[in-house]
């Protein structure tokens, strides 16, 4: 066999998956709320219009389901439908969870798109705050200049350190 080996993970729990036209006509006629659990950045690179985003552990909280509105039918979605499911499978399983129905999108957003259906890319309903991502210190256009220099004096630091150190099993190369 050649390329690398696709990463082994347990089937998705048997919960009810709804399609893309499907979801679309609930959507369109107010008969359920959509919430994306996949990661914030995902989220907004593009994500099904009228959605919002939650963390997958924020979705038991009584809270979040007041600001959804406490719908009858949630639908969850992930990119490819597999968290969605797992998430679903939870809230399914919550006695105390007001929400009559809750099912995954189908194939998730990956299959909401290729079924022709757009995507809407940046900020949406953001149930959650969106501490799912580590976000390196150079990062983002609002930096104070005083952080990033403290950043690239520690880096330009470590060779020294590293010297310093003896308790390693590093060599560092000169050119």
């Amino acid at each position: 066999a050649r390329g690398s080996a696709a990463a082994d993970r347990p089937a998705p729990p048997p919960v009810p998956l709804a399609g893309p036209a499907l979801v679309e006509e609930w959507l369109r006629t107010g008969e359920a709320r959509l919430v994306d659990v996949d990661t914030s950045r995902l989220f907004l690179a593009g994500h099904v219009p009228g959605a919002a985003w939650a963390l997958r552990t924020d979705l038991g909280r009584p809270e979040l389901h007041g600001r959804l509105g406490w719908p009858e039918r949630l639908v969850l979605t992930s990119s490819d439908g597999y968290l969605a499911a797992w998430a679903a499978a939870d809230l399914n399983a919550a006695p105390s969870l007001s929400v009559t129905e809750v099912t995954a999108l189908a194939r998730g957003t990956e299959g909401w798109a290729r079924s022709g259906r757009p995507l809407q890319p940046g900020q949406g309903e953001m149930l959650s705050p969106a501490d799912d991502v580590y976000r390196r210190p150079y990062e983002g256009t609002s930096i104070d200049p005083a952080v990033m220099q403290a950043y690239l004096d520690w880096e330009y630091g470590l060779v020294d350190q590293l010297r310093r150190d003896g308790t390693h099993g590093f060599t560092v190369l000169t050119p």
